[in-house]
């Protein structure tokens, strides 16, 4: 679903209707204005500043706090002071990030973070029914919700923050309390990451922490400028965004949140007023009406506001390059309730009046059609008008009926269908019927010898 000009997998957007989403956030959420808060490459040389040690040349930052703490550096509460102070205030996107989730019970945010903004933020939006977890006293990855510092909070206790290539150590390799619950959690969850770059620090460490792809997907908003081949190697799905001048280059981030924040809030009604509009017109080709539809067409309550005011062919083919009907020519499969409607609106809206484009649809195919379809379709035949064009068109449905399995139709079925032509008009497809209907067929059982008594003699 393309929104504000960053595509949405469905894949995204149906584990955040399911409740199965985790938001993780770093530091770039917190870095626009009026936050203001340094990324960790900068907290890292304000810590060191007046220290007199400079950092070493592509020396990595937690290894730079890690020889300044040794030095005697206080580097825990030097990173709160710089993070946590009255100037610093949360960003529109932390309170947007919490809007993804309808309820306090729903949340489920974690955040490499120190600052407390996501703190303030939850309160903001949810009140004080969102439970709060500070590394390390975690809860299980796989069964979570609320707001997890991952690495610590500067707010709660600066001195167990995760600043450190020894704090790193203890949380990932030694203790790998945030490794146990990442691979618990990304076993469990769809991931997004906000506010992140595959060459953050932070990001090396957590790809130990990333299970093998082919679990939960995860996905990333990346600049186009970034490395894709970056994201790729971690198993991370990158939401593309175009970045901007000004105080915040990656402003395309936060209006796309908000528009889908926006969309999670809107109402049935107002989803139908806007379902009814693009469905009452051609098939948008492409852009954010596209991706508008194919989304409410993966929900019952928005797809059957599309089927009652969608009536021009041309929706057949948009739909089946979005492989809407491919489980109506699969008769192995049991139909989903949504399946059924959407194949009572093909027979209902295009059998006798657009019924080229339908039959150009099933020779796209070249499959078996489903019972369920095949059901529809005699009902739909049996009241259609008795005219001289409505006779032919029956007489081809009959013939595409006929050529299906035999035992695709009950003979009752089959039956029905006969006992609605009329004569002379329906003739060919009476006779079809007909045919169908007395031709002798093998009937096989299974016969088991038995002796009777004198054979056991």
């Amino acid at each position: 679903m393309l929104i504000k000009g960053i595509d949405f997998p469905e894949e995204l957007l149906r584990a955040q209707r399911a409740g199965e989403l985790v938001v993780f956030a770093g530091a770039g959420v917190s870095n626009p204005p009026p936050s203001s808060l340094p990324l960790f490459p900068e907290l890292a040389c304000r810590v060191g500043a007046n220290s007199g040690i400079q950092p070493n040349p592509n020396e990595p930052e937690d290894r730079y706090l890690g020889r300044l703490k040794k030095r005697g550096v206080r580097v825990h509460e030097l990173a709160a002071s710089i993070l946590v102070h009255d100037d610093t205030k949360p960003h529109h996107l932390h309170q947007l990030l919490l809007q993804m989730f309808t309820s306090p019970k729903a949340v489920r945010v974690v955040t490499t973070n120190f600052d407390t903004h996501f703190s303030s933020a939850a309160k903001a939006v949810h009140g004080s029914g969102i439970e709060v977890f500070h590394a390390p006293a975690l809860p299980l990855g796989n069964q979570f919700s609320g707001l997890i510092y991952l690495h610590g909070c500067a707010g709660k206790d600066p001195a167990k923050c995760v600043l450190t290539d020894e704090d790193f150590g203890r949380a990932y390799l030694t203790e790998a309390w945030a490794s146990r619950f990442l691979a618990a959690m990304f076993s469990r969850y769809t991931v997004l990451f906000v506010g992140y770059s595959h060459r953050d620090t932070v990001m090396n460490y957590l790809a130990r922490g990333l299970p093998p792809v082919g679990q939960k997907p995860r996905f990333a908003f990346a600049a186009e400028t970034s490395d894709l081949s970056e994201w790729e190697f971690l198993g991370i799905r990158p939401l593309l965004y175009k970045t901007r001048d000004g105080d915040n280059p990656h402003q395309a981030i936060t209006e796309s949140v908000e528009e889908l924040v926006a969309e999670v809030g809107r109402g049935l009604l107002e989803k139908s007023q806007r379902i009814r509009s693009i469905a009452g017109s051609q098939p948008p080709l492409e852009g954010e009406d596209a991706d508008y539809m194919h989304a409410a067409l993966a929900d019952i309550d928005t797809a059957r506001v599309f089927l009652r005011h969608a009536c021009l062919p041309t929706w057949i083919s948009w739909l089946d390059k979005r492989g809407l009907f491919e489980n109506l020519f699969d008769p192995t499969l049991t139909l989903s309730q949504l399946e059924r409607e959407v194949g009572y609106w093909l027979v209902d809206r295009f059998l006798i009046e657009h019924s080229k484009d339908l039959l150009a649809l099933f020779e796209r195919k070249r499959s078996r059609l489903h019972p369920d379809l095949g059901r529809a379709i005699c009902f739909q035949l049996g009241r259609s008008n008795r005219d001289d064009a409505g006779a032919a068109v029956r007489s081809c449905w009959v013939a595409v009926l006929v050529s299906q399995p035999h035992a695709f139709l009950s003979d009752d079925d089959w039956a029905s269908l006969l006992l609605t032509c009329r004569l002379p008009e329906d003739r060919d497809a009476a006779l079809l019927l007909f045919d169908l209907l007395t031709r002798p067929r093998v009937a096989l059982k299974r016969w088991t010898f038995q002796a009777d008594d004198t054979d056991r003699k």
